[in-house]
C-alpha cells in the first residue's frame, strides 16, 4: 500500500498530483493500493479535483485532526510522521512499514521500493 498525506493548500503537493496519478496509473494492473490522504480542512478542492480529472488513486479526505492524532494513527502503522507535508508511507502486504519519505515527488525511488515489494510477493 502506498499513502500520501497531503493538503490542496500544499504548492508542492499539487504539483506532485499528475505525477502521483501517473504512477497510480502504471501500477494499476498490480496488486497496489495507492491511497491519498488531503488534510485540507475543507473538502471542496479536492472534489474539485476529482470530478475534473481521471483519478487513479484513492483520495480522501479526513476531518481535521488535534494536534498529534495523525502522527498518533501514522505511528500505529510504523511510521514516524514529521507533521509536515507531503509524507509518504510504503507498506508491505502484511501491512509493516518499509519506506517513508517527507518532502517533494520521488518517482526513481517509489518505483524501486514498489518493484521489490511486488517481487517479494512473487
Amino acid at each position: 500500500m502506498f499513502i500520501r498525506v497531503f493538503a490542496m493548500y500544499c504548492p508542492g503537493c499539487r504539483d506532485d498530483l499528475p505525477d502521483m496519478n501517473q504512477l497510480a496509473y502504471g501500477y494499476s494492473d498490480y496488486p497496489i493500493t495507492f491511497l491519498n490522504i488531503c488534510t485540507d480542512k475543507e473538502p471542496d478542492d479536492l472534489r474539485k479535483l476529482v470530478d475534473n480529472n481521471k483519478i487513479y488513486f484513492e483520495p480522501y479526505w479526513v476531518r481535521p485532526f488535534s494536534p498529534g492524532e495523525l502522527s498518533k494513527n501514522i505511528k500505529r502503522i510504523g511510521g514516524d510522521y514529521p507533521g509536515r507535508i507531503p509524507y509518504t508511507l510504503i507498506l508491505d502486504r502484511k501491512g509493516q512499514m518499509r519506506s517513508e519519505f517527507t518532502g517533494g515527488y520521488n518517482l526513481e525511488a517509489y518505483c524501486k521500493i514498489i518493484n521489490q515489494l511486488l517481487q517479494e510477493d512473487g
